[in-house]
């Protein structure tokens, strides 16, 4: 039984892991870092908020791997089956999927793994809080994706004669991601800009050019 599992270096989940999961996932399996990270920034342990223990996850990925985050949602998954108890955060249906509300609404609440939705939650979240995933649960007329392709939502609606069938997600040999379509639109290429380092920020050549004209 499982709610979640990893597929060549992304968490494949239905609706998709929003921050408040992932730093919930942090605080109970890895303590020690969530310690150390409130010490880093000075700030109580509590006081540390979802977005810094997320990011700080993608900064140090290797402190909480996906297969953890993976086996950590499956293990929620039988003890709540087992119990008979969905109360757990993973299950929340917040309130974007059912009502017209999206992310940094006053009101808002978020979804847990099974009802966050792509459009209102994912794609408003910066992508330096979200971990690399492959969702559904929210239909579009295409494959898509997150501006940097950290997420890609493979859910299409249903095309007469073609049930949901009309788009496909292949990864080639070149571990590329690629939306293949039978419906005659052309082959999409998931550029996955998150995988590329961080630009190396230049000097003011007008800074050095007075410090030049100083010497």
């Amino acid at each position: 039984m499982q709610i979640a599992y990893v597929l060549d270096g992304r968490l494949v989940v239905h609706g998709g892991v929003l921050p408040f999961v992932l730093a919930d996932i942090a605080r109970k399996i890895k303590p020690d870092f969530v310690r150390e990270l409130a010490h880093r920034l000075k700030k109580n342990e509590a006081a540390l908020t979802n977005e810094e223990i997320s990011l700080a996850r993608n900064e140090n990925s290797e402190a909480l791997t996906l297969d953890e985050i993976a086996k950590e949602l499956n293990i929620r998954l039988i003890e709540a089956v087992i119990t008979d108890d969905f109360s757990d955060i993973i299950f929340n249906e917040g309130n974007v999927h059912f009502m017209p509300k999206k992310r940094g609404d006053p009101d808002y609440e978020p979804a847990g793994v099974l009802w966050a939705d792509f459009d209102d939650e994912l794609m408003l979240v910066d992508d330096r809080f979200l971990i690399p995933m492959i969702v559904g649960h929210k239909e579009g007329r295409g494959i898509r994706w997150t501006p940097s392709g950290k997420v890609i939502d493979i859910n299409v609606v249903h095309l007469y004669g073609r049930g949901r069938n009309s788009g496909i997600l292949i990864q080639g040999q070149d571990d590329i991601f690629r939306a293949v379509y039978s419906d005659g639109r052309p082959i999409q290429t998931v550029h996955q800009r998150y995988l590329l380092p961080a630009p190396t920020a230049q000097p003011d050549r007008r800074l050095i050019t007075r410090i030049d004209s100083a010497a």
